[in-house]
């Protein structure tokens, strides 16, 4: 059957070809061509072939059983023709699609991202999933159609996407979602389109050639209609026997820990029930432990998963951590000729290692096997002993720096980060009253730590941005409280009768 006997079988004929063309004067110029039907697995299907010899020069249209009535068949492809011409033919048959059936793809996509051995992070990738989820929930009930991609309606969709999250209930208060939630679900969104408009070598379906959500676009909204950055954590004014403070009020409860430790030759009971007995193994329990956290991130400024995950050596982190959380944050504890080092691998997707060498003091002598360090002194010496020692001697031998409380029934398993963080929140912020200094959470103790050794005159921005793994503009941004007390020593080193003064 020839191409012409086969097209007058659905309706086409010369004329009315020839006609339609030259009823739309863009197919006649610019998208000159003609119509052909093709073959695939058994099927047919019409296409608009460009004169031009070009490179995808065949453009689909639809299957020739576009219509129940065969004779109504090339009737629909030309009206298909004029949608995609209309788009320069750059979405699929039909521009009224809905958009959620390829948030179902881009689901499937990042699924098989999370179970690969490459791609980001498995709790990135899994909040990727949740947030296009609830997007995917939104164009549902908004019946977002897949063409309003490279439009600026797009715009409409994402802003009023905005509004809904800006305006639903949090755990059953009004008031909305908080402004970093609502930032997260709208980068999610981003990347989702993102994703749409790829390339298709760089795992993107190319659908459209852009879009129109920008960063820039995205912040702006939500500046707009949500505000700014609050900065609730700045009202109180920082000073540095703050800072140093609670340095000592953790290492006095460490030091005190370790002296009862060594006392008896490295014994510790562990808690007991109503009846006396022992329910839990002999290590650090309770509200005890969290005052070797505090101190590690008052001194090194680390994020609390950092130290709270940290291994005993590399070994662990090689043949545990590289073969089952390759993708996840790291770290690892080391020992050299200068002293301690926490290697952290991958957080916030950068690397680096921080020496540590603080040492606890004792009047006793410690357990035997720990490496310590007799000092004189006038009333007749002391021992030192390297924190990270203390730790590892005076909780049990696992995997982590600090194993599981429930140590017996699971040996190689980390602490609770929700458990550890309320922790912090009813021993040290309420207990001990850190809230007078601006104190709220865990994750306050590094901007104290940033606040207190940018200004050090011997230490530059950039060995703190070293340390705390930041760029010197987030680091101001976020991280540096402000002292007034600094501003008062910079003025005073400029008097007024430096400037009257020739």
């Amino acid at each position: 059957m020839t191409q012409g006997e086969l097209k007058s079988k659905y309706g086409w004929s010369e004329e009315i070809e020839r006609f339609f063309i030259n009823s739309n004067p863009r197919l006649s110029s610019e998208w000159k061509g003609s119509f052909r039907i093709k073959k695939h697995s058994n099927r047919y299907f019409w296409y608009y072939q460009l004169s031009q010899r070009i490179k995808g020069r065949d453009k689909y249209l639809c299957s020739v059983e576009v219509s129940e009535d065969p004779s109504q068949s090339f009737q629909e492809s030309c009206k298909i023709l004029l949608e995609k011409m209309g788009t320069g033919f750059v979405i699929s048959s039909n521009n009224k699609k809905f958009l959620h059936p390829y948030i179902d793809l881009y689901t499937e996509n990042l699924m098989n991202e999370l179970n690969s051995d490459g791609g980001r992070r498995g709790n990135t990738t899994k909040r990727l999933i949740r947030n296009i989820q609830d997007f995917k929930r939104y164009c549902v009930s908004t019946d977002v159609r897949l063409n309003v991609i490279p439009s600026e309606e797009c715009k409409e969709v994402f802003l009023g996407y905005l509004k809904e999250l800006s305006s639903r209930d949090k755990l059953g208060s009004r008031g909305g979602l908080s402004r970093g939630t609502i930032k997260t679900y709208l980068q999610g969104v981003r990347y989702f389109l993102d994703w749409i408009v790829g390339d298709k070598d760089l795992n993107g379906l190319s659908l459209f050639p852009s879009h129109p959500i920008t960063v820039d676009y995205q912040n702006g909204l939500i500046k707009k209609y949500i505000g700014n950055v609050s900065r609730k954590e700045d009202i109180i004014e920082f000073k540095t026997e703050y800072y140093k403070e609670c340095y000592q009020t953790c290492n006095n409860r460490v030091r005190d820990l370790w002296i009862a430790y060594c006392k008896n030759n490295g014994r510790i009971y562990g808690l007991t029930d109503k009846q006396g007995k022992v329910n839990q193994p002999p290590l650090i329990t309770g509200g005890d432990f969290i005052y070797f956290i505090g101190l590690l991130q008052l001194r090194g400024g680390f994020r609390i998963g950092e130290v709270l995950y940290s291994y005993r050596n590399q070994e662990i982190y090689n043949t545990h951590h590289l073969v089952n959380h390759n993708k996840e944050m790291g770290s690892y504890w080391s020992y050299g000729e200068n002293g301690w080092l926490l290697n952290i691998r991958n957080s916030k997707g950068k690397d680096r290692t921080i020496p540590l060498n603080d040492k606890i003091w004792s009047w006793v002598k410690p357990p035997e096997g720990v490496r310590t360090e007799y000092v004189k002194d006038s009333n007749d010496g002391h021992y030192e002993t390297y924190l990270i020692d203390v730790i590892m001697s005076m909780f049990p031998n696992s995997f982590y720096l600090f194993p599981s409380p429930n140590y017996i029934d699971n040996p190689n398993s980390p602490r609770s980060k929700t458990h550890t963080m309320n922790l912090f929140k009813e021993q040290l912020v309420m207990k001990e009253g850190w809230e007078k200094y601006g104190i709220k959470s865990s994750h306050n103790l590094r901007s104290f730590f940033i606040s207190y050794m940018i200004r050090k005159d011997d230490i530059s921005p950039l060995q703190v941005c070293e340390i705390t793994g930041h760029t010197l503009k987030v680091m101001e941004k976020y991280y540096l409280r402000e002292n007034l007390q600094s501003k008062f020593k910079t003025f005073q080193s400029v008097s007024q009768r430096d400037l009257l003064l020739d």
